[in-house]
């Protein structure tokens, strides 16, 4: 089969009978107070990515933060080279997500985590880290959120509307089933100037626009998005 992107630095995290992908660079140097010449290892720094990306949204940033902290950066559940239950099989709504991504933070070794996150994963990394603010021993030090969704988005109002009844639902179903016809214009409105969309990004995004399972998860996210603002 063809190589997963960056492969060789990759781990699982199950999810009950699943399993969650994710990619680990570490620390290439610890900083240090050169006087004392005692080490202070940075938080960790995980990446999390938005609605239809994996990690391979993040490929300019891993290597660059790596040179100081240990880096990870995960596929959620249900894209990118995660496992892809039905939906019947598995819960894709937000509070689910977070719960998956703070099991996940809680089970690195590292004590303090920066959290990195855009678009759709901006929204799990935000309920995920009001959940873990209210342990016994908090991970998560700060977050960085480019563009999250949140409960207050006042756009695509009329599209949730759509999905929350059947005939909204089958729609939204066949159009994204044709993905020659999607794929074009899903990358387009990635960027805002199309003549940076290279062969590798096509070719990197194709994992899940090309796919029936990641695109189940798209749809099942949108249509509980409703429903998941009231979290």
């Amino acid at each position: 089969s063809e190589e997963r992107f960056m492969q060789h630095r990759e781990a699982w995290f199950p999810c009950g009978a699943h399993r969650m992908r994710y990619l680990h660079l570490p620390a290439a140097r610890v900083s240090r107070l050169w006087w004392w010449q005692w080490r202070r290892p940075r938080p960790a720094v995980v990446f999390v990515h938005g609605l239809m990306g994996y990690s391979f949204s993040w490929r300019h940033n891993l290597s660059y933060f790596a040179c100081c902290h240990d880096v990870y950066a995960v596929d959620l559940l249900g894209v990118g080279h995660s496992d892809r239950p039905a939906p019947r099989e598995a819960d894709y709504g937000l509070a689910a997500s977070a719960a998956r991504l703070l099991g996940f933070l809680q089970s690195l070794p590292e004590s303090r985590i920066d959290l990195v996150a855009t678009s759709h994963g901006g929204a799990v990394a935000m309920l995920a880290a009001a959940s873990d603010s209210r342990l016994s021993v908090p991970k998560i030090r700060r977050m960085a959120l480019i563009a999250p969704a949140h409960p207050f988005m006042p756009e695509g109002l009329l599209e949730q509307a759509m999905f929350q009844n059947p005939y909204g639902r089958s729609l939204m179903r066949g159009l994204i089933s044709y993905s020659l016809q999607v794929q074009g214009p899903a990358m387009e409105l990635m960027y805002a100037d199309e003549s940076r969309i290279t062969p590798e990004t096509r070719q990197g995004y194709a994992v899940n626009l090309d796919d029936a399972g990641a695109k189940r998860y798209a749809t099942e996210v949108a249509m509980r998005w409703g429903q998941d603002k009231r979290v």
